[in-house]
């Protein structure tokens, strides 16, 4: 058994139009009880949301490319939900060496997109050999 490890804790700027995920970063993974955590603030600028509608958003975190936890989202309606942050922790166990990746999106299919600051936190609380 190993003790506590910081594996990342990053900050992105992050902004797309695409609905397919796109990998804000990716880690490595051994044995071991991990802790993910990660909050996604829209951007407050009409101008990063053309079109003329709110596009929304999707984050999520994978493990070898299952989803952990619940997937955060913005709606697209008034009064400018699509504008509110949202966060998520995830307590997870790995069994083997697995990939885990921080994951982005947009739901909406026109040429609008998203755009906001993601910040992002991976720990391994304990480890096993």
């Amino acid at each position: 058994i190993s003790g506590a490890a910081q594996i990342r804790r990053a900050g992105f700027d992050i902004s797309t139009a695409s609905t397919s995920w796109q990998d804000a970063c990716s880690d490595s993974l051994v044995k071991g009880m991990y802790l993910a955590s990660y909050s996604y603030s829209p951007s407050t600028d009409q101008g990063n949301y053309p079109n003329g509608d709110a596009d929304t958003y999707e984050m999520r975190v994978t493990l070898d490319g299952t989803e952990l936890g619940a997937t955060l989202f913005g709606n697209e309606s008034a009064p400018l939900t699509y504008q509110q942050a949202s966060a998520l922790t995830v307590v997870f166990y790995n069994n083997a060496t697995n990939t885990c990746k921080f994951q982005y999106r947009t739901t909406d299919a026109d040429a609008g997109g998203c755009r906001g600051y993601l910040r992002l936190n991976l720990a391994r609380l304990m480890g096993y050999t």
